[in-house]
C-alpha cells in the first residue's frame, strides 16, 4: 500500500501560509519577517505511519540532507519561548573582579589591587605614579547634612571615629559605605607600614626618628606626629613580602617609635606581625599611659591562650582610677591550612584540614580546650569592662569561625548568673554525637553505651596543677579522671591534673609551623637575660639598647639563610617555602585502626550539625567510648 494513500499531504503553499499566520497570531501586528525567504524553507517530514500493518517506503537519502532546520531569532522578542537566565549587577561584578585578579600570586602585589593593606589604597601601582585609587565607578558625594556636618568638624569626626574603631569589624564596614568615608579615614588615621612599601625600611610617619637632642630633625615635614588612631599591618609591594631581617627591623623601629610617643598613644591596631610576642607587648603597652583601645589581630605568635596575658598587661602601671581604661579587641591566630587542592586541580596530599586553633593535629579535643579557655577568660574580661561576646568582636568572631559548635547558648549558658553545670558541660561537648549538646541526653547514662563513670565526673570541678583554676571535669583528659577515681582521690594524681586550656597553651606556644619555633627564639635572646635569668618585662629603654648590643639583626639574617636553603635541596621535590608554603602532617592510615577508631583533633572543615544523628549514620558509641576517648 503505497504513502500517498493513507497520507494526503497539503500543498506546499498552504503550508507556507499556516506557519505564516501563527507567527502573527503568536506576536502581534508588529510581526516582520526576520527569517530567510519562506521559498527557503522545506516542510517537515511527514510522520511514521502507525498502523502495524503499513510497511512505509524508505525515504530517499537526498530528501534527508535536504531538510534544514529553522534558523534561530534575531530579536529579542524572538527569545519569547526560551528561559534565559538574568545575572544580578552583584554576580557580574564579582565575575569582573574574579576576571581581574586571575592568576593573582598571592606572594606578590599586583598593580590591578585596589588595597595594599588594611585602609591602605594601592597607590605604588604603576611605579608609584599611581596618585589616585582605581575606583571603576564614579564617587557618589554624600548629601546628608548628618553625615557632612558632623565629620566636616574635626573635633566630631575624632570622636566618633574612636567610638567606631573600637572593633575592626565596625572600622572597616563603615569604611566601605562610600568613597567619602576613604578621605574621612586617610585624614584621621596614621597606617604605619611594616613592609616598606615606599620607604627602604618600613613607614612610621617619622616617629621613629628622635624627639629631642641634636639628632632631632629640625625640618617639620621630617618630624614625627601621631593620630589618635594608629593602624600597623605590613602592606603588600610588588616585590613580594618582606624577609625575616626587613621584618625584625621594622619590629625595632616600630618599638622605638611607639616609645618616643607613648603618651600619646590613644588607639592601636596592629595586624599580622610575625614577630610580635606578649612579652614585647608588656614592654610597650604599660608606657601607654592615655591609651583607650588596643586591637590585636592574625598575629602569628598571638594564640588564643594568650588572651590571659594581654588581659594582664592592658591593667599594668595604669594610673589611679583607670585601671581598665582600655578596650582589648583580640583576634587570635587562626590557621587555614594548605591549600587544599594542587596546581592540577586534585587535592593536594599536603592538606589534613583546618585545625584552626594549631596548624596540625595535636591529637587532642581542641574545642573542648577553646571552651576551658573561655569560662577562665569571661569573667576576667567583665572584671575590666571588656566585651569578648558581641558579634562585633574580633573575639567572637573567631568563635564563629566554624570550629565551635552551639557558641551563642554555650556562651549564654556559661555567662548565666545562676549557671547549670549540666547544660555547660553538654554544650561544650556539642561535637559529641552522642548527645549533640543535649544536656537531658547527656545526663542519661542509660542512653550512652560504655559510660560506666557516668556523667557526675564530667560536672565535678578539680583544680588544675598549672592554671590554678577550678574547672569542669568536661575540661579533662578522661584519662586522667580515670586514674583519679581508680586510686580514690590520691594527692598524687590530683597533683598531674593538667585542663586541656594548658595543655593546649603548651601545645601552641611548643609549635614549629612556619618557623615559629626560630622565631621565638630570636625574641628570647632579645628580651630575656638568658639561663638562669628571666624577661624583660619593665625596662624598655635597656630592650632598645640590647637590640643592637646583642647583635639581633644578624640572627634574623640566619634565619633568612636557613629559608633560602629549605628551599635549594639537591633532591627538587623537598624544596618547598615553611613560612608561606607550609605543609601539615597527614595520620597514616595504618594508624587509624590502632586505639580501633581515629583520633584526630576536630576541625573547622565539617559544618554544625543541626538534625542528630541517627543509629544507622555513626559508628558505633559503644566502640568510640571504649577505645576513643580523649
Amino acid at each position: 500500500m503505497a504513502r500517498s494513500l493513507e497520507f494526503q499531504q497539503p500543498p506546499f503553499d498552504a503550508q507556507l501560509q499556516e506557519i505564516e499566520d501563527i507567527r502573527r497570531a503568536r506576536y502581534g501586528p508588529s510581526y516582520t519577517r526576520h527569517t530567510t525567504d519562506l521559498v527557503d524553507i522545506k516542510p517537515d517530514p511527514l510522520p511514521e505511519p502507525v498502523l502495524a500493518d503499513i510497511k512505509p517506503d524508505a525515504l530517499p537519502k537526498s530528501d534527508v540532507a535536504d531538510i534544514k532546520p529553522d534558523p534561530l531569532p534575531t530579536s529579542d522578542w524572538d527569545f519569547a519561548d526560551f528561559r534565559t537566565i538574568v545575572k544580578t549587577p552583584e554576580l557580574l561584578a564579582k565575575e569582573a573582579v574574579d576576571k581581574e585578579l586571575e592568576g593573582w600570586p598571592w606572594k606578590e602585589c599586583p598593580q590591578k589591587l585596589l588595597t595594599l593593606g588594611p585602609f591602605a589604597f594601592n597607590y605604588a601601582a604603576d611605579g608609584g605614579a599611581n596618585t589616585s585609587p582605581r575606583f571603576k565607578l564614579p564617587q557618589a558625594f554624600q548629601t546628608s547634612p548628618l553625615l557632612t556636618k558632623l565629620f566636616g568638624n574635626d573635633v566630631v569626626a575624632r570622636t566618633l571615629l574612636q567610638m567606631i574603631f573600637q572593633n575592626h569589624s565596625s572600622a572597616w564596614k563603615f569604611w566601605s559605605t562610600c568613597q567619602e568615608m576613604t578621605h574621612i579615614y586617610d585624614s584621621q588615621v596614621h597606617l604605619w607600614d611594616m613592609t616598606g612599601t615606599f620607604e627602604d625600611a618600613g613607614y612610621f610617619h617619622n616617629c621613629e626618628k628622635p624627639r629631642y637632642g641634636p639628632g632631632a630633625p629640625t625640618d617639620p615635614w621630617d618630624q614625627g606626629s601621631v593620630s589618635p588612631i594608629i593602624v600597623i599591618a605590613p602592606f603588600r609591594r610588588p616585590s613580594g613580602p618582606a624577609s625575616y631581617f626587613e621584618q625584625v627591623r621594622n619590629v625595632h623601629r616600630m618599638s622605638l617609635a611607639m616609645s618616643n610617643f607613648a603618651e600619646n598613644m590613644q588607639n592601636l591596631q596592629i595586624h599580622r606581625i610575625s614577630f610580635l610576642t606578649p612579652q614585647l607587648l608588656g614592654l610597650l603597652i604599660p608606657k601607654m599611659t592615655n591609651l583607650k583601645v588596643l586591637g590585636i589581630y592574625q598575629c602569628q605568635l598571638m594564640h588564643v591562650a594568650e588572651i590571659f596575658r594581654l588581659l594582664d598587661i592592658i591593667k599594668t602601671d595604669r594610673p589611679l582610677g583607670r585601671e581598665n581604661q582600655i578596650s582589648l579587641d583580640f583576634f587570635p591566630m587562626w590557621h587555614q591550612g594548605p591549600v587544599p587542592v594542587d596546581d592540577k586541580g586534585d587535592r593536594s596530599i599536603f592538606f589534613a584540614g583546618t585545625y584552626g586553633v594549631t596548624w596540625d593535629n595535636s591529637d587532642m579535643d581542641h574545642c573542648l580546650a577553646i571552651w576551658a579557655i573561655v569560662m577562665r577568660a569571661l569573667p576576667l574580661a567583665r572584671a575590666q569592662n571588656i566585651d569578648l561576646v558581641s558579634k562585633g568582636t574580633a573575639f567572637r568572631q573567631w568563635l564563629d569561625k566554624g570550629l565551635l559548635w552551639k557558641v551563642e547558648k554555650t556562651l549564654q549558658a556559661m555567662l548565666d548568673p545562676k549557671p547549670d553545670v549540666r547544660v555547660i558541660a553538654a554544650l561544650a561537648d556539642a561535637r559529641n554525637s552522642d548527645h549533640g549538646g543535649n544536656w537531658r541526653t547527656f545526663t542519661s547514662n542509660s542512653r550512652i553505651g560504655c559510660r560506666p563513670e557516668g556523667y557526675e565526673p564530667y560536672v565535678r570541678t578539680y583544680r588544675c596543677n598549672t592554671c590554678r583554676v577550678e574547672n569542669l571535669g568536661i575540661f579533662y583528659k578522661w584519662h586522667d579522671l580515670l586514674e583519679l577515681q581508680a586510686f580514690n582521690g590520691n594527692n598524687t594524681r590530683l597533683a598531674n591534673l593538667t585542663c586541656y586550656g594548658c595543655k593546649l597553651m603548651i601545645i601552641c606556644r611548643h609549635e614549629k609551623d612556619h618557623y615559629k619555633a626560630a622565631k621565638r627564639r630570636l625574641m628570647k635572646a632579645w628580651l630575656h637575660s638568658g639561663p638562669g635569668g628571666e624577661w624583660n618585662t619593665t625596662d624598655l629603654n635597656k630592650a632598645l639598647y640590647d637590640f643592637n648590643a646583642r647583635d639581633i639583626m644578624t640572627k634574623a639574617d640566619r634565619m633568612d639563610n636557613r629559608r633560602i636553603e629549605s628551599m635549594n635541596h639537591t633532591n627538587p621535590a623537598h624544596n618547598y617555602d615553611a613560612e608561606y608554603e607550609c605543609r601539615q602532617k597527614l595520620i597514616p592510615w595504618e594508624q587509624y585502626g590502632k586505639h580501633g577508631y581515629c583520633r584526630r583533633s576536630p576541625t573547622a572543615d565539617i559544618p554544625e550539625r543541626t538534625a542528630p544523628l541517627d543509629e544507622w549514620s555513626r559508628h558505633s558509641m559503644d566502640n568510640r567510648n571504649a577505645h576513643c576517648r580523649w
